[in-house]
């Protein structure tokens, strides 16, 4: 379109522009292929993007942050193309643009402004500076090289004296521009100005289309969301059940663990029951044992006493058969001697005396004996009765090892039915586990799709928001092409009032009239053809108006639709949230059944 109209307004190479291209060309140090470029930007990022973008599609390119760096370099050597960006608050491009334009050495710069194009001010100070077209950041590269290509190969043309009179001021935000009437930098400004908004629309389109995917995607959030929901009702009813299959195995167990305790309390009381029997039959078995050594002792110092007296027996009846000898010798020399007659009578005697202590001694021995026999009979009539209640406390302790015996029994019967018990308990539990470890996993990977749409809807909410700044700042780019649609419908005015005021001045003079006639036709038509293209131009804004209002309504219920949506997901949330809790608790409450019930295990097992 930048080409059409150049060739519908005869736009074609001139001696300037030869004389342009030769002073160009001074910059390439004799490689002609190599086309220099300077760039003026504070912003360090955007400069060394641009830097980059242009050295790959083989320009030269020199940054310069200092406006006054720039203009001592210009005086030494020009450049194809001068950059400026004034995209940062402190920038001083318009500045620097004014003083090149005003320059009569370096006024044949081409210089593309870089700007946000947020307001109409920024589009005034373009024009306020001189500058032969600018951009607006962020812009695409294909658009960036098509605008410096062009820019490269259209001339650059001072203004006129005619121009400079009709140049005209402008007041915004209590600023004054001041714009000269050059009808090809108002086109190229204009055609700058349509494309951004075709750029933009562009943009719109695709943010429209981001919208739709994104409400099939919200649709799909809600289908899942509506999917899980359903699982986790399932789950949770799964859950319940579970709940009432471990209340019942508890009230079993219960009832298990009342029988268990109370044969553990019967057998307890068998087992103190035979220790206090075991005690009694240890005392019982230490005082016969006692008995039984105090009579051993007691026999022993007897038949110790019964050994010396017959020793002593045995001596008397040795010397009794030692003094029978000698009587009858005696009685033989009493018989052969009569003289030693009195003498073996004292000697009689004295035998007699002994004889009778010797009988008095047997005496006391027999009497002795007798007491012996008597206290053996009693020892032995003692020891009879103690080895009858001896035999009766066996008969009692082999009974008693009877019982014991039956309640040992019954206590492996009860320990066997306990194994058992543990064993159908154990295996329920391990049951249990996996059906909760399984339920546990299916809940943590459904909070893992949950975590992931929740990312997917955030990120979605922040393409929303960019699509929705980028729709704001296409809205504020159509109203500051609007406001160049006016402000070039104001200059059409006054160039129409100046006409008329020209007709009034020179009515006199027929001459003048005839050729301001003639030049006022030519003017006219070129008024019509630049009203024409014009209102080709409003007609196509206002279609991207109509459309940006479309897009803007479609947007709106859009929105309107992504917050029923979200405040749907949100209750969606809240209720998942709920869910988790409760599905925590009862987690918590089967943890602390399952420790509770482990630790009864570990005390059964004790």
């Amino acid at each position: 379109m930048r080409s059409y109209i150049q060739a519908y307004y005869g736009i074609i190479p001139s001696v300037r522009e030869i004389e342009m291209n030769a002073s160009l060309s001074d910059l390439s140090d004799g490689n002609e292929s190599v086309i220099d470029i300077f760039i003026l930007s504070a912003n360090s990022p955007l400069s060394t993007q641009l830097e980059k973008q242009l050295r790959d599609e083989g320009y030269y390119v020199t940054l310069f942050s200092d406006g006054t760096h720039l203009l001592e370099t210009l005086r030494n050597g020009k450049p194809n193309l001068l950059m400026c960006d004034t995209t940062v608050p402190e920038a001083d491009a318009f500045e620097v643009c004014k003083q090149i334009k005003a320059d009569d050495y370096l006024w044949n710069i081409p210089v593309l402004i870089i700007t946000g194009a947020s307001d109409l001010g920024d589009l005034l100070r373009v024009l306020d500076s001189n500058a032969d077209n600018f951009i607006a950041h962020p812009f695409d590269t294909p658009f960036l090289l098509s605008l410096i290509e062009g820019t490269l190969t259209v001339p650059v043309e001072r203004p006129t004296p005619d121009q400079i009179k009709t140049q005209f001021k402008i007041k915004h935000d209590d600023q004054v521009y001041v714009v000269t009437a050059q009808r090809r930098k108002l086109l190229e400004f204009l055609l700058s100005s349509f494309e951004i908004a075709v750029n933009k629309s562009s943009d719109l389109l695709r943010a429209q289309e981001d919208i739709r995917n994104l409400g099939i995607t919200i649709r799909n959030l809600e289908e899942n969301v509506i999917e899980n929901t359903r699982v986790i009702g399932i789950l949770n009813e799964s859950v319940r059940t579970q709940e009432l299959t471990v209340s019942e195995l508890s009230g079993q167990l219960s009832d298990r663990e009342q029988t268990v305790r109370e044969k553990i309390t019967a057998l307890d009381q068998v087992s103190r029951d035979l220790s206090s029997e075991k005690s009694a039959h240890a005392e019982v078995r230490s005082e016969l044992k006692r008995v039984v050594m105090e009579k051993d002792e007691s026999l022993a110092a007897q038949r110790s006493a019964i050994d010396q007296q017959q020793q002593q027996l045995s001596e008397l009846s040795s010397e009794l058969a030692t003094l029978k000898p000698a009587l009858e010798r005696a009685s033989e020399e009493l018989a052969r001697e009569s003289g030693q007659r009195k003498e073996t009578e004292n000697i009689l005697k004295e035998a007699e005396n002994a004889l009778k202590q010797t009988g008095n001694t047997l005496k006391e021995t027999e009497n002795k004996l007798s007491t012996t026999a008597a206290l053996k009979e009693q020892v032995e009539t003692a020891l009879h009765a103690l080895t009858s209640e001896y035999e009766e406390l066996k008969i009692n302790l082999g009974a008693e090892k009877k019982r014991l015996e039956e309640s040992r029994q019954e206590l492996d019967a009860v320990l066997l039915a306990k194994n058992q018990s543990e064993q159908d308990l154990t295996q329920t539990i391990s049951t249990l586990r996996t059906t909760a470890k399984e339920q546990a996993d299916g809940i943590i990977r459904l909070e893992e799709e949950l975590d992931s749409e929740r990312v997917r809807l955030q990120k979605t909410e922040a393409l929303l928001e960019e699509r929705e700044q980028a729709i704001t700042t296409l809205t504020a780019e159509i109203a500051t092409v609007s406001s160049a649609r006016e402000s070039a419908e104001q200059e059409l005015t006054s160039v129409s009032r100046v006409l008329s005021e020209t007709n009034a001045a020179l009515g006199g003079k027929k001459k003048d009239i005839l050729e301001l006639e003639a030049r006022l036709n030519t003017a006219r038509s070129q008024v019509e053809e630049k009203e024409q293209a014009i209102t080709t131009l409003t007609a196509e804004i206002a279609t991207g108006s109509s459309a940006r209002e479309s897009s803007e309504q479609e947007l709106a219920a859009v929105s309107r639709l992504l917050a029923e949506t979200k405040t749907a997901f949100e209750g969606k949330e809240k209720d998942l949230h709920d869910l988790e809790a409760r599905f925590d608790t009862t987690r918590s409450l089967l943890e602390e059944r399952e420790q509770a019930i482990t630790t009864l295990t570990a005390e059964i097992a004790t």
